[in-house]
C-alpha cells in the first residue's frame, strides 16, 4: 500500500459512458498506465473510483466496469459504489430527481438537491475512511452534484478536494438554472476555503472568475482532451445499412438528444440547402436519448419520418462519429448547441475529420477550438440563412492548402496539468 490515495468520484464513466463527463472518466482510467508513466508522483498513490451502482441500468457496460476495476486494482485501489436515493436504473435518475423518490409532496428540484446531498454524503464517507489509512487523499470530484464535498471534508486535514465542474448554472435558464445557481453560490465559497476548483478550458476559467468570484489561488488547470483511437472510416455499405442512400453527400451532427443541442437548426439548414441546390445532401444525425430528453428525441424522429433526406440514429455509439468524420462523403459537420462548456465533440471533429470536411459552428465561446482552423466557419445565429452563408464561404482549395493544427490529446493535457497539481499541492505537501 502506498502512503497516498487518489479517489475519483463521478456519476458516469466508470460502468457507463453516455456523457462528456463519462468520456473523460473513461479516458482517465483507460489511460492511467500511460498517465502514471508520465507523472512519476502517481506511482506513490493508490487509485480508487466511486460511482452509483448502475449494474441494473440500461446503460451499464460490463466490459467498462471490468476495465475500471482492473485499473483500480492494478494500482493498489478498487472501484466502490455510492449509495443514492435513486434505484440505480439510469444515470438520468442519478443526475436529477429519481422517479422512485420515496417522499410524497417533494417537488422535483428539492428532490434533485436531496439526491445530490445523499451522493456527496456517501462520497465523503468513503474519503474519510481512506483518510484513516492513508497519509493524504486527493478527491477529484466531477460535476455539480459533488460540489458540497469540500463542506463535508473541511475538518479532515488529510483529504484534499479538487472539484471539477463541467457545466454551470449561469449558463442555464429557467427554474432549473436558478436552483443550480443557488446551490453553486452556496457551495463554491466553501470549496475556495478548503479545496480547489479545476477549469477545463479558458471559457470555464472566465466563468469561475467573473460569475463565481473564484480566487486565482484555488483554480487548477485541468484541460479536456481526447484519446487517439484507431477507428476506420465508415464504408458506403455501412452507411447504407444505417439508412443513408448511396452516393448522396452527407451532413453530419451528433450529441445527446436534448433540446439544448439545437438539432432542429441543423435540420432546417439541410432542408434549406436541398431546396436551394440541385444536388441533394442527406443529414445523418446521431442523437441518443441517454441522459437527454425522450420527448425531444421523439420530435427528431418525426422530422425524419416526414423527410426522406434525414436519418436519425438514437442508439449510443461512441465510434460512429469518429468513423463518419473520416468518410469523404461527409461534406460538413454542424455544431449548433446552445449550451456547452468544453465540448469533446469539437476536439473529435478536429482530430478525426478528413482533409476537405467543412465545420459549421455557432459563434459561442465554448466552440473556440474551431477559431482560425481550416475549413471552419461560424454563424452568429442558428438560422438557415446564416448557416447557408457559412457553408458557402468555405473555399476547400484555399482553406486546406496547409495542414490544420490538432487539439492537444488527453494524455498530454492531463500529464502536464495533473502532474503540476499533484506535485505542488498533494504528494510533496
Amino acid at each position: 500500500m502506498n502512503e497516498n490515495a487518489i479517489l475519483v468520484v463521478s456519476i458516469d464513466g466508470f460502468v457507463s459512458s453516455y456523457s462528456g463527463v463519462g468520456a473523460l472518466i473513461r479516458n482517465f482510467f483507460g489511460s492511467y498506465d500511460r498517465l502514471s508513466a508520465a507523472i512519476p508522483s502517481l506511482v506513490r498513490c493508490d487509485l480508487y473510483g466511486a460511482c452509483p451502482d448502475l449494474r441494473r441500468s440500461e446503460g451499464f457496460s460490463e466490459e467498462l466496469m471490468s476495465r475500471t476495476k482492473a485499473t483500480c486494482e492494478s494500482f493498489g485501489g478498487r472501484l466502490m459504489y455510492l449509495d443514492t436515493l435513486a434505484d440505480h436504473r439510469s444515470t438520468k435518475e442519478e443526475w436529477s430527481a429519481p422517479n422512485s423518490f420515496p417522499l410524497e409532496g417533494i417537488d422535483s428540484h428539492s428532490a434533485m438537491l436531496m439526491q445530490w446531498e445523499a451522493m456527496s454524503c456517501a462520497a465523503a464517507t468513503l474519503a474519510i475512511m481512506l483518510g484513516d489509512v492513508y497519509r493524504r487523499v486527493l478527491v477529484i470530484a466531477h460535476e455539480i452534484p459533488f460540489a458540497s464535498l469540500s463542506r463535508r471534508l473541511q475538518y479532515h486535514d488529510s483529504v484534499i478536494v479538487l472539484h471539477v465542474p463541467h457545466a454551470f448554472g449561469v449558463q442555464t435558464s429557467g427554474k432549473y438554472g436558478e436552483v443550480i445557481r443557488r446551490y453553486e453560490y452556496q457551495e463554491f465559497p466553501r470549496v475556495y476555503r478548503s479545496g480547489y476548483v479545476a477549469y477545463i478550458n479558458d471559457f470555464s476559467k472566465e466563468i469561475l472568475l467573473k460569475s463565481y468570484s473564484a480566487p486565482e489561488g484555488c483554480l487548477v488547470r485541468l484541460r479536456n482532451g481526447i484519446l487517439k483511437r484507431d477507428v476506420k472510416p465508415i464504408t458506403d455499405a455501412e452507411l447504407y445499412s444505417l439508412g443513408v442512400p448511396d452516393e448522396v453527400p452527407i451532413v453530419f451532427a451528433w450529441g445527446r438528444g436534448d433540446p439544448t443541442k439545437n438539432f432542429h437548426a441543423t435540420i432546417n439548414f439541410v432542408e434549406a440547402l436541398n431546396n436551394r441546390d440541385d444536388r441533394k445532401v442527406h443529414l445523418l444525425l446521431l442523437a441518443p436519448p441517454n441522459e437527454g430528453d425522450d420527448d425531444y428525441v421523439a420530435t427528431l424522429r418525426q422530422s425524419a419520418e416526414r423527410n426522406p433526406d434525414i436519418t436519425i440514429l438514437t442508439t449510443h455509439d461512441s465510434e460512429l462519429p469518429l468513423a463518419a468524420l473520416q468518410s469523404p462523403r461527409v461534406i460538413a459537420a454542424v455544431f449548433a448547441s446552445l449550451l456547452e462548456l468544453a465540448p469533446l465533440v469539437a476536439l473529435e471533429a478536429l482530430r478525426y475529420r478528413h482533409a476537405n470536411l467543412r465545420i459549421l459552428y455557432l459563434d459561442a465561446p465554448y466552440y473556440d477550438a474551431f477559431s482560425g482552423q481550416a475549413g471552419c466557419r461560424k454563424f452568429s445565429v442558428a438560422e438557415r440563412e446564416e448557416m447557408l452563408a457559412a457553408f458557402d464561404s468555405v473555399n476547400l482549395a484555399a482553406d486546406f492548402s496547409s495542414e490544420a493544427s490538432l487539439p492537444g490529446d488527453f494524455i498530454s493535457n492531463y500529464a502536464e496539468d495533473l502532474c503540476s497539481f499533484i506535485t505542488k499541492k498533494f504528494v510533496n505537501y
